[in-house]
């Protein structure tokens, strides 16, 4: 089974968004720099 790119990203986010503690902020800007993205 073969995945898009795009849906792989999400779910990496997504996984850091389930890893964030309680109430913080998770930032579009700090998920790029974890993963040396551009912010775009």
């Amino acid at each position: 089974m073969q995945i898009g790119e795009g849906v792989e990203w999400a779910l990496h986010c997504c996984l850091n968004l389930a890893w964030a503690e309680p109430g913080e902020a998770v930032t579009a800007a700090k998920l790029a720099a974890f993963y040396d993205l551009p912010p775009a």
